[in-house]
Protein backbone atom coordinates (compact mmCIF):
# COMPACT_ATOMS: atom_id res chain seq x y z
CA UNK A 1 0.00 0.00 0.00
CA UNK A 2 2.73 2.50 0.88
CA UNK A 3 4.53 1.84 -1.77
CA UNK A 4 1.51 2.58 -4.54
CA UNK A 5 1.03 5.54 -2.67
CA UNK A 6 4.81 6.92 -3.49
CA UNK A 7 4.40 6.09 -6.94
CA UNK A 8 1.12 7.56 -7.24
CA UNK A 9 3.16 10.40 -5.75
CA UNK A 10 5.68 10.43 -7.96
CA UNK A 11 3.22 10.68 -10.82
CA UNK A 12 1.37 12.99 -9.44
CA UNK A 13 4.31 15.51 -8.82
CA UNK A 14 5.74 15.19 -12.22
CA UNK A 15 2.66 15.94 -13.85
CA UNK A 16 2.34 19.45 -12.20
CA UNK A 17 3.82 21.93 -14.93
CA UNK A 18 2.84 25.16 -12.72
CA UNK A 19 -0.10 26.37 -15.01
CA UNK A 20 -2.99 28.15 -12.32
CA UNK A 21 -5.42 25.72 -11.84
CA UNK A 22 -8.73 27.47 -11.14
CA UNK A 23 -7.58 27.81 -7.83
CA UNK A 24 -4.80 29.76 -8.26
CA UNK A 25 -6.94 31.70 -11.02
CA UNK A 26 -9.22 33.02 -8.83
CA UNK A 27 -6.25 33.73 -5.91
CA UNK A 28 -4.89 36.06 -8.78
CA UNK A 29 -8.53 37.93 -9.57
CA UNK A 30 -8.81 38.49 -6.28
CA UNK A 31 -5.18 39.95 -5.24
CA UNK A 32 -4.94 42.11 -8.65
CA UNK A 33 -8.60 43.31 -8.25
CA UNK A 34 -9.37 43.74 -4.41
CA UNK A 35 -13.14 44.81 -3.97
CA UNK A 36 -14.25 43.34 -6.61
CA UNK A 37 -16.74 40.46 -6.71
CA UNK A 38 -15.87 37.60 -8.22
CA UNK A 39 -18.70 35.37 -9.22
CA UNK A 40 -17.20 32.51 -11.22
CA UNK A 41 -14.29 31.02 -12.78
CA UNK A 42 -14.17 29.07 -16.14
CA UNK A 43 -11.38 27.57 -18.08
CA UNK A 44 -11.55 29.11 -22.04
CA UNK A 45 -8.33 27.68 -23.08
CA UNK A 46 -5.62 25.01 -22.14
CA UNK A 47 -2.70 24.69 -24.76
CA UNK A 48 0.71 23.95 -23.57
CA UNK A 49 2.14 26.86 -23.81
CA UNK A 50 -0.95 28.90 -22.44
CA UNK A 51 -4.13 28.80 -20.59
CA UNK A 52 -7.05 31.13 -20.31
CA UNK A 53 -9.76 32.01 -17.68
CA UNK A 54 -13.41 34.12 -18.17
CA UNK A 55 -13.76 35.49 -14.89
CA UNK A 56 -17.22 36.42 -14.32
CA UNK A 57 -17.44 39.43 -11.81
CA UNK A 58 -19.68 42.15 -10.53
CA UNK A 59 -17.50 45.81 -9.25
CA UNK A 60 -19.12 47.67 -6.71
CA UNK A 61 -22.19 48.91 -6.41
CA UNK A 62 -23.25 47.62 -9.43
CA UNK A 63 -25.57 44.91 -10.46
CA UNK A 64 -24.94 43.71 -13.82
CA UNK A 65 -22.13 41.35 -13.99
CA UNK A 66 -19.23 41.47 -16.64
CA UNK A 67 -16.24 38.92 -17.60
CA UNK A 68 -12.59 39.31 -18.62
CA UNK A 69 -11.31 36.78 -20.37
CA UNK A 70 -6.97 36.69 -19.03
CA UNK A 71 -4.28 34.48 -20.55
CA UNK A 72 -1.47 32.53 -18.53
CA UNK A 73 1.47 32.11 -20.27
CA UNK A 74 5.47 30.84 -18.80
CA UNK A 75 7.34 34.08 -18.57
CA UNK A 76 10.67 32.10 -19.56
CA UNK A 77 11.71 31.95 -15.66
CA UNK A 78 9.39 29.12 -15.03
CA UNK A 79 6.85 31.48 -13.30
CA UNK A 80 2.89 31.59 -15.34
CA UNK A 81 2.19 34.88 -15.55
CA UNK A 82 -0.86 36.55 -17.14
CA UNK A 83 0.29 37.93 -20.78
CA UNK A 84 -0.48 39.92 -22.38
CA UNK A 85 -0.80 42.26 -18.86
CA UNK A 86 -4.63 42.00 -17.79
CA UNK A 87 -6.24 45.60 -17.44
CA UNK A 88 -5.23 47.77 -14.41
CA UNK A 89 -8.44 48.42 -14.27
CA UNK A 90 -11.43 46.17 -15.07
CA UNK A 91 -13.83 47.03 -18.21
Amino acid sequence: MRATLLILATVLAGCADGRPGPTEARAWFEARYPGVRLTGVRNTEDEVVARSYEFRYRAPGEAAERSVEVQFMEDGTGRWTDRPAAPSRLP
